[in-house]
């Protein structure tokens, strides 16, 4: 849209061209495509000031320098613009307003106004620099590595730009093209120039695609002008073989230099590795290429990213965080509680840090220093029902009833609808054998989230143990039906269909499907599943292979186990076992 306004004003008021209409159409176009050029760059406030110095050149509506200012003519020519200064006022304003509300959200370091100064004059070398010479060119340039005196740019640049200004105005009469490029690519800078500071960089590649576009402009103009010159002989052809070499040596570099570059923003690997290239301490390489394996899976490429992180940059607490949760995702355990701790020496108070310290303690197995590490989360944030939940997980494996029903309670207080908490204070109530509340729990979850399968298994588990099996059945099959995978689900249903003291809920023949599929998928490994599918077969009359499959249950386990000989004992008699006989 910027260049759709911009070619429609060119058009409109063509060189020696002055429409007879007081608004001609190509004016309202031209001002419609800025409008709508506003709405997606900002950097396209700068549209006004761009088509005042096309009126000086090269379509000469203005003339006279300053004095022709006061002229009638001239006067018309800049009322023209206000309609389109009032527009880029409006989206200036509110782009000023963003940029002071990102710099708060990112705590990004305001400068004082002679830095800002320095990094204004090294925007503007920097991009006409590497325009000609695109090489090295990086993702992200953060102002802190750029902005040293170590750095030649920041020394060369306000010389450089002096210099370029004052050159192109010595020769403003004999090249006036030259002034008008140079001006309308400082122009155009200004708002992504630095002075005006949004964010932690100190340039961007892709605000140099505008401003810039003059300098193509007068590469064309002059390449036009070498074609001229041969088309109307005078030139020789040796001149014109090397204007025709010169033009595709160019042209060739430019292209290969674009292609190489393009390779790096393939994926997120491709383009960070680029920016660690030249920025081997810049945490944004890390933190995004930490989070591009995290969202693949990549738990290996998640631990060593980090791990190269923390040599570079030992005192960020995030790398220590993603490297531990990497780390957990492996079941190295005993490596992420390590990571969190080294978290935890940078920040005592960092209440994620404790909150996952604890839950990979739980995973040890180390259960009281799992609850300290729990306490400290809550104490931390109290208000987070998640770090109450898992206290009281903890709390419940130690045994600490009573502390974790508690926890859970908590939870739910602060979240009411925290069906996970209700679904693990329905295990304490079940454990301590209060039938009626874990029973009322329960329920209360289906009443929160019907198809929460976890809550099912659960209280399929709860009424199984109570001796209710038709409810468990129920409850266990509603489990399966909504995506419950965890094999016990259908090991117990097998057992009950296998053993039930009920008649009525016996069923051989499914029993053995379930229990022979889960026997399958484990190879015939688990114990557990082999004793179902052992009652499975005594059900069905088959009393040789429930002896078969008991032996074998058997000789898997690490010490005899008193029930599994007992169900042996009766399969060898030719009697099907029952539960509680």
């Amino acid at each position: 849209f910027f260049l759709l306004s911009l070619i429609t004003y060119v058009k409109t008021y063509g060189l020696n061209r002055e429409p007879n209409r007081l608004v001609p159409s190509g004016y309202l176009l031209s001002l419609f495509c800025f409008a709508l050029s506003l709405l997606s760059k900002s950097i396209a406030v700068t549209l006004p000031l761009l088509l005042v110095i096309l009126d000086i050149y090269p379509l000469k509506r203005l003339q006279g320098g300053l004095k022709g200012i006061y002229k009638k003519e001239s006067r018309r020519v800049l009322l023209e613009k206000i309609p389109f200064l009032l527009l880029s006022l409006v989206i200036g304003l509110a782009a000023i307003r963003g940029q002071a509300l990102e710099a708060q959200l990112l705590n990004t370091e305001t400068f004082a106004w002679w830095k800002r100064l320095a990094v204004m004059f090294y925007g503007i070398f920097y991009y006409a620099y590497k325009t000609l010479f695109p090489f090295s060119l990086a993702p992200f340039y953060r102002i802190q590595y750029e902005l040293q005196l170590s750095n030649p740019f920041i020394l060369i640049s306000p010389a450089m730009v002096m210099l370029i200004t004052a050159f192109v105005f010595r020769f403003r009469r004999t090249y006036p093209a030259l002034l008008a490029v140079w001006a309308s690519y400082v122009t155009m800078l200004l708002p992504v120039s630095g002075f005006f500071q949004s964010g932690g960089h100190i340039v961007a590649d892709r605000y140099s695609y505008l401003p810039t576009l003059g300098f193509f402009v007068l590469l064309g103009t002059l390449f036009g002008l070498l074609y001229r010159g041969h088309s109307e002989k005078r030139w020789d052809g040796k001149r014109a073989l090397v204007s025709a070499l010169l033009f595709s040596a160019v042209s060739g570099a430019a292209a290969y230099q674009t292609i190489t570059y393009m390779s790096h923003w393939q994926n997120s690997v491709s383009l960070w590795n680029l920016e660690k290239k030249y920025y081997p301490k810049e945490p944004i390489v890390y933190s995004n290429m930490g989070d591009y394996f995290l969202r693949e899976g990549s738990y290996e490429d998640v631990v060593r990213i980090f791990q190269e992180g923390i040599q570079q940059l030992p005192s960020i607490v995030k790398f220590y965080k993603q490297m531990a949760f990497g780390l957990n995702k492996l079941g190295r355990h005993q490596r992420a509680v390590e990571a969190y701790h080294l978290a935890l020496q940078y920040d005592p108070n960092d209440y994620e840090s404790y909150y996952n310290l604890g839950n990979s303690y739980y995973q040890l197995g180390e259960v009281p220093e799992a609850i300290a590490a729990g306490r400290r989360a809550a104490e931390l944030n109290p208000n987070k029902p998640e770090a109450l939940l898992s206290l009281g997980a903890f709390l419940h494996a130690a045994g600490e009833k009573d502390e974790a029903i508690s926890s859970f309670q908590k939870a739910i207080r602060i979240k009411p609808d925290y069906v996970e908490a209700y679904n693990n204070l329905a295990g304490v109530y079940a454990m301590k054998g209060d039938r009626s509340l874990a029973e009322e729990t329960y329920r209360k979850v289906i009443q929160i989230k019907p198809d929460y399968a976890e809550t099912y298994k659960n209280m399929g588990f709860f009424y199984y143990s109570l001796h209710m099996d038709q409810q468990a059945v129920e409850a266990l099959e509603k489990s399966r039906s909504l995506g419950e995978t965890d094999p016990n689900v259908s090991n117990t249903l097998a057992w009950i269909f296998a053993t039930s003291s009920d008649p009525a809920m016996r069923d051989g023949s499914k029993s053995r499907k379930m229990a022979l599929d889960l026997c399958k998928r484990t190879a015939f490994r688990v114990p557990a599943f082999l004793d179902s599918l052992a009652a499975a077969y005594a059900e069905s009359g088959d009393f040789e292979q429930a002896v078969e499959y008991q032996t074998q249950a058997l000789k898997l386990l690490p010490t005899p186990n008193e029930n599994f000989m007992m169900h042996l004992k009766s399969y060898r008699k030719g009697l099907p076992w029952r539960e509680r006989q």
